[in-house]
């Protein structure tokens, strides 16, 4: 496996590049471990690997994590291009930022081309501290997420998301496809979903495909979602079909901060809703203290 920090930096215009040498995909074999793993890493090009580990119900990690844990420099510039993610207990490909809102996140990331499948928590994910926006400026594009069932043992919370990203100020995911995902989420105050942010702010969800995702249980398994603590995020010309929640959803769960200025436009959603009563469009929020403003 990959471990790596801060002492393995590329330069500015000269990043570290690991990648596959000959024709075939170099397979990284976590086992029950974590396939790369790098604690404040810049200036890092992840390209053309395959990650593999032992299955979601033995694995205790993620395929590619990266981990932020610094107050003064923020960890920058990482491109992950044409890898395959499967196996992982945790994510196939997270980014992360220590909950302390004081210390930061990763900026200038870009994932592209990448196949995500067969993990338990999620595909493709993000996270930091629910007291701010950490991470800055991600790009996700022409990927795909698949068959992430979920975590069967995990109760408390969700879990078999497709692509669900937090924290992040400044976000486009285009062109990806997220299905099947969720079936053994096992939490009954939440589901997964195919595409989604929450506590995200100016992001934008466009020409995405997200179909046949499921439920798990009693809520969710929707095809795209802009929830709890959003701002200024957008839902464009997306299809989604065939889901077991909603197509789209405009949800406040009871974020510190506020839910407002969010836009679903030009989307297509095709026989979404077939369980637990969601329709095509839902709108939810927790209470009167936590509602959806001023979106459209």
């Amino acid at each position: 496996t990959i471990k790596l920090t801060s002492d393995d930096n590329g330069l500015p215009g000269k990043p570290l590049v690991i990648t596959s040498s000959g024709k075939k995909k170099a397979t990284i074999n976590a086992g029950d471990g974590e396939g790369l793993i790098a604690v404040n890493t810049s200036f890092l090009k992840v390209v053309s690997l395959q990650f593999e580990g032992s299955g979601v119900a033995t694995n205790r990690g993620s395929g590619i994590h990266f981990y932020a844990n610094d107050s003064i420099i923020a960890p920058t510039d990482v491109e992950i291009i044409d890898c395959d993610v499967k196996g992982f207990n945790s994510f196939g490909i997270g980014f992360g930022a220590n909950d302390k809102i004081s210390h930061k996140g990763y900026q200038n990331v870009r994932i592209t081309h990448c196949t995500v499948s067969e993990n338990g928590q999620a595909g493709i994910s993000s996270y930091g501290s629910q007291l701010g926006f950490q991470h800055r400026n991600f790009y996700i594009a022409n990927c795909k997420v698949f068959q992430n069932r979920g975590i069967p043992s995990k109760t408390e919370n969700h879990s078999g998301n497709g692509i669900v990203m937090a924290m992040i100020d400044g976000l486009i995911i285009e062109h990806c496809e997220a299905f099947k995902n969720g079936a053994d989420n096992r939490c009954t105050a939440g589901g997964p979903v195919g595409i989604w942010v929450w506590m995200c702010k100016n992001a934008i969800i466009q020409y995405c495909v997200s179909h046949d995702n499921y439920a798990g249980l009693t809520k969710d398994g929707r095809g795209f979602d802009i929830d709890g603590g959003a701002s200024n995020c957008i839902l464009q010309y997306n299809y989604s079909y065939n889901n077991e929640g909603a197509g789209y959803l405009l949800a406040e769960f009871g974020a510190l901060f506020p839910f407002t200025n969010n836009i679903i436009r030009f989307n297509i959603s095709a026989n979404d809703g077939r369980k637990n009563s969601y329709g095509a469009i839902s709108v939810w929020g927790a209470d009167s203290a936590y509602s959806i403003t001023n979106s459209y």
